[in-house]
């Protein structure tokens, strides 16, 4: 795209860059087509499966240890089976579908990332995973007094007001209120068996391989960023489905969206990576404030 458009501001015409450039194009929009295979509009059908792939974690002084990571962020078809809600902004759009959950009708787009949660939000979603999956819940949650961060401040009377505002991305723990060790928590659930959110470790040390092997970060591949990440000046303003940009291949390994499209949540209660609002230079920025500067990923 970049050697086209510098094509036509200066009048040449280079045939053969021009059916390169078509080429590469048409091969993405093949990946992209067969990515997105099944899923019509207006239709309940949606492809991506929830795929997990292995990495293992070295760290300096530290034995290496396997962790198992999503390969892609949860899509919105994800947690509507799960939760039977959806409140990602960007529920409407090109792919736009509907799916019967218990009777209710919930319109998404499936393959898009799913937006708008808080972190407690997305702990809730990891415990019902575990749950579906056959696993005990990594977060504890006993004692918690939990309101909604929109205008009902009230505690949480029940289990099915919880689970309600988790569905729709809504949940907060009062801790203002409570004598509550988020640290403790965060920190057995580390240990668990079950889903969890990545720690914040975790994610330093994929940001590390991604930004090894792509260095974005440098003049000479800075124009390769597009083709991997959305942010603000190629996603015209909107989250995109996953898998429809490259994936970063680590260790023979396909992730997508490991940066841009939306921040995900680390179990630090903080998000990384940036997202479709931030401009390249965030996304680049990645690499000096969570690598160069805090990283202690071997």
């Amino acid at each position: 795209r970049t050697a086209l458009s510098e094509m036509l501001a200066d009048k040449s015409i280079d045939l053969a860059a021009i059916r390169k450039w078509i080429q590469i194009k048409l091969g993405e929009i093949r990946t992209r087509s067969a990515n997105q295979t099944g899923v019509r509009r207006d239709t309940a059908v949606a492809a991506l499966k929830m795929q997990f792939r292995r990495i293992v974690l070295k760290v300096a002084g530290k034995k290496n240890r396997p962790v198992d990571v999503m390969s892609s962020p949860v899509t919105q078809i994800m947690w509507v089976e799960l939760m039977g809600e959806n409140p990602a902004h960007f529920s409407k759009g090109p792919l736009k579908a509907t799916i019967n959950v218990k009777g209710k009708n919930i319109t998404l787009q499936p393959n898009h990332p799913i937006e708008s949660v808080s972190w407690w939000s997305a702990a809730y979603f990891a415990n019902e995973l575990s749950k579906v999956k056959g696993f005990k819940p990594a977060y504890d949650f006993t004692g918690i007094k939990f309101i909604r961060n929109d205008s009902r401040k009230d505690i949480l009377k029940n289990d099915v007001e919880v689970r309600e505002a988790a569905a729709l991305g809504l949940l907060e723990a009062n801790m203002w209120e409570q004598d509550f060790d988020f640290n403790n928590m965060i920190d057995r659930a580390y240990r668990a068996i079950g889903f969890r959110l990545p720690s914040e470790l975790e994610q330093q040390y994929l940001f590390e391989r991604v930004f090894k092997k792509y260095p974005f970060y440098k003049e000479t591949y800075a124009h390769e960023l597009e083709y991997y990440v959305w942010y603000h000046e190629n996603s015209d303003g909107s989250t995109h489905a996953v898998e429809e940009a490259r994936p970063f291949v680590l260790g023979g390994k396909s992730f997508y969206d490991l940066l841009g499209n939306v921040d995900e949540w680390v179990n630090k209660a903080i998000a990384k990576g940036g997202n479709w609002t931030v401009g390249p230079e965030v996304i680049r920025a990645v690499w000096y404030v969570d690598m160069q500067a805090h990283s202690t990923a071997a």
